[in-house]
C-alpha cells in the first residue's frame, strides 16, 4: 500500500501536476489521520471492554466475600445476643442475691455469658487485593465506593472493642476460678473440656454460689463487660446492615452490566 502511494506521488511530480499532487497529499494525510483515529478508538474500546470485564469480575469476587462475611456476622450476632442476654440474667441474680437459681443455670450464665466471647471474622481478600494493587478506580459506582470505604473503616474501628472484651473476659476467668468450674461443671462436660462423671455435693455447690454472690470484684468487671457486649452487638448489627446494602448495590451493578 505504501509503495503504491509512493508511485502515484512520483508520477504526479514527474508530470509537473503540482495542484493535483497537493490535493493527493492532503488526501493521503487525511487518510493516515483517519486511520490513526480509528486505531486509537479501537484501542480505547478494547481498554474500556477490558476494564469493564475486570470490574465485573471484581464485583463478583466481592459478592462472594461479602456473602461469606454476612454468614459469619449473622452467626456472631446470634451468639452475641445470647452473651448479652445471659450477662443480664447473671447480673440480675447477683444484684438480687438470688441463691435459689440452680447451679447449672448459674454455670450456663457464666460460661455462655460472662466468659464467652465472639467476634466478626470478615472475608476481605478481594478488597485487600484491590487496595494493594491500586485498582480501586475499576469500581465506577461512587455510592458503592463510599460505602465500601465506610465498611472497611468500620471493621478496623471494631477491633479496639474486641481487644477490650478479650481483656475483660480474661479477668473474669481469673476472678471466677474459685467457683466457675464447680457451678459450670455440666457446661464444661458439654463443651467436652473435661471427661469425668464427677459431680459436686449440694454443700459444695451452695458454697460456690455464695462465693459468686459475695464477689463484688467479679460483679464489677461483669457490669463493664455487659455494657461493652451490648455495644459490640450494636456494632455487629451495623456491620450486617452495611453488608446488606453493599450486596444490594453489587446485584444492581451486575444486573445493569448484564443488560448493557
Amino acid at each position: 500500500m505504501i509503495s503504491l502511494f509512493r508511485k502515484i506521488r512520483q508520477k504526479l511530480l514527474s508530470q509537473n501536476k503540482v495542484t493535483r499532487y497537493l490535493v493527493y497529499a492532503l488526501g493521503e494525510i487525511l487518510l493516515v489521520t483517519i486511520g490513526i483515529l480509528i486505531a486509537l478508538q479501537i484501542n480505547t474500546w478494547n481498554s474500556e471492554r477490558q476494564e469493564n470485564q475486570e470490574e465485573i469480575e471484581t464485583l463478583k469476587a466481592l459478592r462472594v466475600d461479602f456473602l461469606q462475611s454476612k454468614d459469619n456476622v449473622e452467626r456472631t450476632i446470634f451468639n452475641q445476643s445470647r452473651v448479652v442476654n445471659f450477662n443480664s440474667k447473671l447480673l440480675k441474680a447477683l444484684i438480687e442475691e438470688d441463691i435459689s437459681l440452680h447451679p447449672d443455670t448459674l454455670g450456663m450464665y457464666i460460661y455462655r455469658g460472662a466468659l464467652s466471647y465472639w467476634k466478626v471474622e470478615p472475608t476481605n481478600g478481594t478488597y485487600d487485593a484491590l487496595i494493594s494493587s491500586g485498582k480501586t478506580s475499576l469500581l465506577k459506582n461512587s455510592q458503592f465506593n463510599r460505602l465500601l470505604a465506610e465498611y472497611a473503616a468500620q471493621l478496623k474501628f471494631g477491633f479496639e472493642d474486641e481487644d477490650e472484651s478479650i481483656d475483660l473476659t480474661t479477668i473474669l476467668v481469673e476472678k471466677g476460678a474459685v467457683f466457675s468450674p464447680i457451678l459450670g461443671n455440666e457446661m464444661l462436660k458439654e463443651f467436652q473440656l473435661i471427661d469425668t462423671e464427677k459431680s459436686y455435693p449440694a454443700s459444695e455447690l451452695n458454697q460456690a454460689k455464695s462465693k459468686l454472690m459475695e464477689d463484688e470484684s467479679f460483679q464489677g468487671v461483669l457490669v463493664k463487660k455487659a455494657i461493652l457486649e451490648i455495644n459490640r452487638l450494636d456494632y455487629h448489627q451495623s456491620i450486617l446492615s452495611k453488608l446488606n446494602v453493599l450486596l444490594e448495590l453489587i446485584d444492581q451493578e451486575l444486573d445493569l452490566k448484564d443488560k448493557s
